[in-house]
């Protein structure tokens, strides 16, 4: 730059010197206006900053909340999960524990206890199995069932078939000839969780000491039966009024009496001098009302009328669960009989020896006038007419002595002396003494020649 001629360099200075000092005003003012530009973005900073900080300290302060509530969750959680290892740990325990002590019974049970799928395929047996089959677990594992029993199809009454088929627990009774035992195989089902059945459970039983004790009631059953159906006592059971059970023997008496056929009361059978002042007493002892350790006789009516003799026990017995009474009737009618000829017999035997008594002190009377016969006739031998009546003593004497026979002999009991003997000679002498205790009657003889003798005793 040039200088005017007229300025001095003093002056050209001056104006330099103003010159700079108004670019540095004008520099300093701007430098002034920056700073308070920057000083006031300054402080807007500051405020955003203040709220910033204050934002972000609420912000933390809720994270931190936030992250804390989290770290309590997940501190929880974490307590919650060791609980939860801690229990599957325990149930895992009980678990084995328990497979163990089923594992350890199932093993003690004498039964057979297997499982097998819907297709007769073994998943498993119990020891008992095994030790049945001779087999280990091995070799009967995938096993159908019915290859360890020697067959090659299904059985024909099969416990797992039935359960397929008609979807309900299912038994049966089978024969196993391989075993040469019986068995009582109950199956039970096993479902998924939408009711379809996987697998089957079964329970195997030897039964053949039960069949063998059911042969021998059903052979003991036969033999009572026979000796009750062909006893000679009616045997029947009551039970509230009716009869339940009655043998042939009852039956047989029954139609006898005619019970089926009239329907009247029972106590109507019985003899109105049996029935005594309580009619019902019959019925009660029959109901087990009014029982009695003694048997008890009495008579019934038959449809002729005539009069039957029983003897009837009772004793009290539980029949089907209810109270009923078991009752033995015998027919005691011919065993009267017997007592009454017994009696009549022994009526007979007294009456016999009292007529014995008498024939002897008879015949010692006859003996007496015999005696006085003998010798009246030696006075009046010279008599007809007297010894006429002698001869007719001595015919009454010797009758009244064939008469102390009789009664000698049915003192004994019918004990007679017998021997042959001609029926006319006997006629004819009963005719002659007859005839001579009876003068109003005319006897005319007639008798048949060359009659045979007969074996009898002539006093009778």
């Amino acid at each position: 730059m040039t200088t005017p001629s007229n300025q001095t360099p003093a002056d050209s200075e001056l104006v330099q010197l103003r010159r700079q000092l108004q670019q540095e005003r004008e520099a300093r003012l701007a430098a002034e206006e920056r700073v308070r530009a920057v000083t006031g973005d300054l402080k807007n900073l500051e405020i955003e900053l203040m709220r910033y900080r204050d934002q972000f300290e609420s912000m933390l302060a809720h994270r931190t909340g936030d992250l804390a509530a989290v770290n309590e969750d997940l501190r929880k959680e974490n307590r919650e999960r060791r609980l939860a290892e801690r229990e599957r740990r325990s149930y895992e325990d009980q678990f084995r524990e328990a497979s163990l002590m089923l594992e350890t019974m199932l093993n003690a049970i004498p039964d057979i206890i297997g499982v097998q799928d819907i297709h007769h395929r073994i998943i498993r047996f119990n020891q008992a199995g095994y030790d049945f089959f001779g087999r280990s677990e091995d070799q009967v594992i995938g096993k159908r069932c019915y290859e360890l029993i020697d067959q090659g199809v299904p059985c024909d009454n099969c416990a797992a078939g039935l359960i397929l088929k008609t979807d309900k627990p299912a038994q049966v009774e089978k024969f196993i000839p391989s075993k040469g035992v019986w068995m009582d195989i109950r199956a039970y089902p096993i479902r998924d969780m939408d009711g379809r059945v996987f697998r089957i459970v079964e329970h195997w039983r030897d039964i053949t000491e039960l069949k063998k004790s059911e042969a021998s009631l059903v052979e003991s059953e036969e033999k009572y039966r026979l000796l009750v159906e062909n006893a000679n006592e009616a045997i029947f059971i009551f039970q509230d009024n009716r009869f339940r059970f009655s043998n042939r023997k009852a039956r047989e008496m029954a139609h006898k009496l005619g019970l089926a056929r009239s329907r009247k009361p029972l106590e109507e059978y019985v003899f109105p001098d049996d029935r005594g002042s309580d009619p019902a007493y019959f019925l009660r002892r029959l109901n087990g009302l009014d029982p009695k350790p003694h048997a008890i006789s009495f008579r019934l009516h038959d449809p002729d009328g005539e009069p039957v003799w029983v003897e009837m026990n009772t004793i009290n017995i539980k029949w089907k669960g209810s109270a009923g009474t078991l009752n033995f009737v015998k027919d005691i009618t011919q065993s009267k009989a017997l007592e009454r000829r017994f009696q009549e017999a022994q009526r007979m035997e007294s009456l016999g020896t009292l007529a014995g008594g008498i024939a002897h002190d008879f015949n010692n009377l006859l003996m007496g006038i015999q005696g006085n016969v003998s010798l009246m006739y030696l006075e009046v031998e010279h008599d007809p007419s007297l010894s006429e009546k002698l001869r007719n003593i001595e015919d009454c004497v010797d009758s009244g002595s064939r008469l102390t026979k009789q009664l000698l002999g049915f003192a004994r009991g019918g004990k007679y002396v017998v021997k042959p003997m001609h029926m006319n000679q006997i006629l004819h002498s009963s005719a002659e003494m007859f005839g001579r205790t009876r003068k109003a009657i005319r006897i005319h003889e007639n008798y048949q020649p060359d009659l045979w003798t007969v074996m009898a005793d002539g006093s009778q």
